[in-house]
């Protein structure tokens, strides 16, 4: 089995309990209620926004269409669809820059 196959499969074994964590007890903090929040927390939220914005979009289409039931389903599908991404591309660029540096000549003393 090739390698960006393995990576595949594990990105997607792994990401489903990651999801469902992530799911279960960090949903949804687009409005966390401060009054004030800090950098790091208009970061988080516009970082949670981006990454499930396929999800919100989809929301939004089946509440128009008087599917509401299935929001929940449509917001857990997107985020692991973009957390195997995520883990997919992290491992794949891990390899490579791990592979940068076994070729990187030995610098002369």
């Amino acid at each position: 089995m090739k390698y960006p196959v393995k990576v595949a499969l594990i990105s997607a074994l792994v990401a489903l309990p990651l999801e469902w964590v992530n799911y279960r007890y960090f949903a949804f903090p687009i409005d966390v209620g401060y009054v004030n929040p800090t950098w790091f927390q208009q970061v988080t939220g516009a970082e949670w926004v981006l990454l499930h914005l396929p999800g919100l979009r989809l929301w939004d289409w089946l509440e128009h269409r008087g599917h509401s039931e299935l929001v929940p389903a449509a917001i857990f599908a997107s985020g692991y669809i973009d957390t195997v991404l995520l883990l997919f591309l992290a491992l794949l660029l891990t390899h490579w820059i791990s592979g940068l540096r076994r070729r990187r000549p030995a610098q002369a003393v």
